[in-house]
């Protein structure tokens, strides 16, 4: 038989938005929306950031770096550009 490993658990909420995520090894992650758009996650002492426009996701921002961030219509990252 093979034995099975936990790896990460995934907490979601009412509206089946992945709200949580708790690596074994690691720290919690929690995941806040507006409306159905992420908007930010927070990890431990670390706080990331997404901006979009028109559901399409265009940066990232934490205190260690901004990503800047260029996708197509289909929301494939074609490119992307890190300051800081």
């Amino acid at each position: 038989m093979r034995q099975q490993t936990t790896l990460c658990r995934y907490r979601y909420d009412a509206l089946d938005r992945l709200a949580a995520r708790t690596p074994v090894a690691g720290t919690i992650a929690r995941s806040f929306y507006q409306s159905d758009t992420l908007v930010s996650e927070i990890q431990g002492a670390e706080h990331v950031r997404f901006l979009h426009r028109d559901r399409q996701l265009l940066a990232t921002q934490s205190a260690l770096a901004t990503l800047l961030i260029g996708s197509d219509q289909q929301h494939s990252v074609l490119h992307t550009v890190s300051a800081g």
